[in-house]
Parts: structure tokens; sequence; C-alpha cells
């Protein structure tokens, strides 16, 4: 319904948004801008779009020619907490033609480029490839990657900007490293792609780039891939990888709506780079006003796990605020509401960390001095020994949250989960908690004033992330 007329007599429209395992209706002034991903056409069938990326590669020769009888071929692909519907598309017509070239199945090795995220057991690997492909394979030839796991790392030197560039051996010591993964809009870098640099590194390796100085910086906190520091320091490790191991990295990236693919491009990835962001910026961007108010529906389930851990749910909100071109999409001293039923408790077999993080962080008072303690959960060994041997994240990641976080923190006036319930772990990250939308919408008046301009993304996360094309 659209023109009811709500308190002080402004007109009012209902928006349908996600909220934990529902969809609820808000209502918003008449004239806020409700930003959604737009279904785009597809011109060709999928498989025909992986075997086209493959037989005319960007920057490389065609796979057909890299390919020989016998070679040790690795598989790296990026980790399951993204949608399957890549390495479902793209695995059976890659182990095809591998096989075509005598390279069976049995014989490859498939990683799944965790970085520091959690373990996954066979059950979820068959899940995510696709059981045909898990089970051609074998699940002792699929590997989680471990960031910490000295026996499987080999040092490659320093990058351009002096980082420590350590990968899985399988960069050097395999005879064609193939990675499949995304181009999809992304906090880190603008816009997803080069997997192995982050996916395949060291813990030391990802701290460096993973530095509040890198993704925290003005530089890193927009949504323009072309004009990112953090984007900078990946394609720096990515060229490094190259000359260390005196091979390249053959790339299978695809566009994707979450249940299909619209596009693929396959190479280098240097090659791969420009046109697959230009696919990007065409399906992604959506045309935007700067917002004094902006909402974001929070589902039950983002990037990292459970919206009832408050800082996951807290970078569903601010991911969603970085990801702007042209201009801040949020206002300075403007209001953050996810809409949300978090309840602000941690998963602590797969977020062991987390919990200690973030009152570390309130007894810290800023991010800045939350830094001081990151070095040591790098080696936490308590910690560790979760993400080394049972399926959680490593100690270190919450402090990447925070830095990518820091943004939406300190750019917000008010940051409030509209629906969620009062816990202490959400009042240490210093976000106010509202019964409903409503409640959180008279809030954010008193902050704005009644003709604030708002943006609604009701579904940021459960149908493909936008970037926000701002004109002030």
């Amino acid at each position: 319904m659209t023109g009811a007329r709500g308190a002080g007599g402004m007109r009012r429209k209902g928006v349908e948004v996600d909220s934990g395992t529902r969809k609820i209706r808000i209502d918003v002034p008449e004239e806020a801008c409700v930003a959604e991903f737009k279904s785009v056409s597809v011109s060709r069938d999928s498989e025909a779009a992986v075997r086209q990326a493959l037989a005319d590669p960007l920057g490389m020769p065609p796979l057909a020619q890299l390919v020989k009888p016998g070679m040790r071929i690795t598989i790296a692909f990026d980790d399951p907490l993204r949608p399957p519907v890549t390495p479902r598309t793209v695995f059976p017509v890659l182990l095809e033609e591998l096989a075509r070239r005598g390279v069976g199945p049995a014989t490859l090795t498939l990683i799944s480029a965790n970085g520091m995220h959690g373990r996954f057991t066979f059950e979820e690997f068959r899940e995510y490839l696709g059981p045909a492909t898990a089970d051609a394979v074998g699940p002792a030839r699929i590997l989680n990657h471990d960031c910490t796991d000295e026996a499987s790392l080999v040092s490659l030197g320093l990058s351009a900007y002096g980082g420590p560039v350590a990968h899985h051996r399988a960069v050097v010591e395999s005879d064609l490293l193939v990675y499949v993964g995304n181009v999809a809009p992304n906090v880190w870098g603008g816009c997803g792609g080069m997997g192995a640099v982050v996916g395949l590194a060291s813990a030391e390796s990802i701290a460096h780039h993973h530095a509040r100085g890198v993704i925290g910086a003005p530089e890193s906190c927009h949504g323009d891939q072309r004009d990112m520091l953090y984007q900078r320091h990946k394609e720096a490790v990515a060229w490094q990888m190259q000359k260390a191991s005196n091979r390249p990295i053959f790339y299978i990236e695809s566009l994707t709506d979450g249940s299909r693919v619209l596009d693929v491009f396959a190479g280098h990835f240097s090659g791969i780079r420009d046109p697959g962001w230009e696919a990007a910026d065409r399906a992604f961007d959506v045309p935007a006003p700067q917002a004094d108010v902006l909402v974001v529906g929070l589902p039950q389930r983002l990037l990292y796990g459970e919206t009832d851990n408050p800082l996951i749910a807290l970078t569903g909100l601010g991911f969603a605020a970085r990801m702007w071109k042209g201009a801040p999409v949020l206002r300075d001293g403007g209001v953050l509401i996810g809409v949300t039923e978090s309840r602000g408790v941690v998963d602590r077999e797969r977020h062991p960390s987390f919990e200690e993080v973030i009152r570390l962080y309130a007894e810290a008072g800023s991010i800045k001095d939350l830094v001081t303690y990151e070095a040591g959960y790098l080696t936490h060994r308590g910690y560790l020994a979760s993400y080394q041997h049972g399926r959680g994240f490593h100690p270190a990641h919450p402090f990447w949250l925070f830095y990518e976080n820091e943004y939406a923190l300190t750019r917000a006036g008010r940051i409030i989960f509209a629906g969620a319930q009062e816990s202490p772990l959400t009042r240490c990250l210093g976000i106010e908690v509202t019964s409903d939308f409503e409640t959180a919408w008279a809030v954010a008046r008193e902050v704005v004033g009644p003709h604030g301009r708002v943006i609604v993304a009701p579904t940021y996360w459960t149908r493909p992330r936008v970037k926000f094309r701002v004109t002030p």
C-alpha cells in the first residue's frame, strides 16, 4: 500500500524487508528509495558460457593447451560460504575438459580456499560442489586450506607493499593451479576476484593486507574497485605469487544472480579484471540519493554466519554503508537501521573468539586501541585449536570485521537494530535496540528531522548485493 499517512501526516508506503527467518512490512516515507538487485537477462546457456571461457580465455592460452596427461593439477575454489551456483556450473564442464586431456578427477586435488574461515565437512562440500563432482574426486582429495599449517605453506617473498606473501604449496608445486571463484560486489576490494590471494594465504600474509591501515583506510572505504587501496594490495600479492612461482594461476570467475550464472571470465587475473568489473557494474550498480537514513534488511544468515551474532549483524549494515560510488551513500551523522531478529549471542563453536574480542572492543573504547590486541589473537593457542581441529573461524577474524565496520561506526550518528533482542554484546558495540521498526524510525526522525532522505535495501543479503551509485 502507498499513500497512507503516518505520524505527522507524512505519506507512507509499505516495503517488505528481510528480518531473520521471515519478511516483515515496514512503513517508510512515500518518496523513500527502494534499492535492490533487479533480474537481468542472460544471453547464453551457462554451460556454453563456461566452455567458451575455457576455450578463449583472457591473457592466457586455452585450457586445452595448458593441460597434458599426467599433470599434477590443483583446483582451488571460493569456500562454501558463497552461493553454490558457481561451482555447480563450472566444475562439471571443467572436469570433463580435464578428463578429455588425460587428467581424470581421481588424480586432482581440490582445495577450499577458506582463508581464516572455519573448516567444512565432506558433506558440505558435496552440497556446495555437487554430489557428482565431490564423489568423483573423493573425500581424501578435497582439502580445507589451513592458514596456520606451516607444512602446507611456502614463502613467496614480499609484495610491493612490503607484506609477506606466503601461500599454499600448491601455488608452486602444481603443474597447473586453477581457481574457481566469483565476481561480485565486496567490501574487500570493491569487487571479488583473485580469490587465491586471500583464500590460500598464511595468517601473516592475510594480516598484512587486512590491517586497519588498509581495509579501514579512507582509500578503501567505498565501492569503486578501480580506485581502492585494498584492491591494490591484492594485486601486488597476486603479481608476487606469479613471480615467485614462475607460473600464472588459471582463474575461472563467474558473475551470478545467486541462482544463475550470468557470465563467465577465464584466464589471467589481469585479463579478467576489466571485463569482469564492467559486467559487475552493469549488473549490480543501482542509482541512489545520499541518504539521511539507510535501512537494511538482515536475514538469519549472512556471509560469515548467523545474524544472532551482533558483530555479524553489524557487518551486514556496515557492508552496505561502504558500497558506494560517487559520494557516500550515508551522509555523515546519518542513521543506520538494521531490521533484524538478532538475539545478540555468539555461536562459540563456529566463532570461538568473537565474544571475547567484542568485549575487548568495549573495554578499549576505540578500534584504534583494539588493534593492540590483534597480534595475540593471531597466535592464540586456545582458540587456534578450534580453527585447526574443529569448525571455528581463526581467532583473529573478528578484528578484520571491526576494521571493516569502523567506517559505519564512526560515520553514522546512530546505529539501530530494529526488532532485535537486548543483549550485553550488542551494547558493547554501541548499538541501540528497539522492539520494532516504528520505534527505530521515531529515533531516526529525532536525528535527521521529518524530511530526511531514506534508502531501504530490503533484500540486500537475499538477492545479489548491489552498489549505490550516489548523486548527492
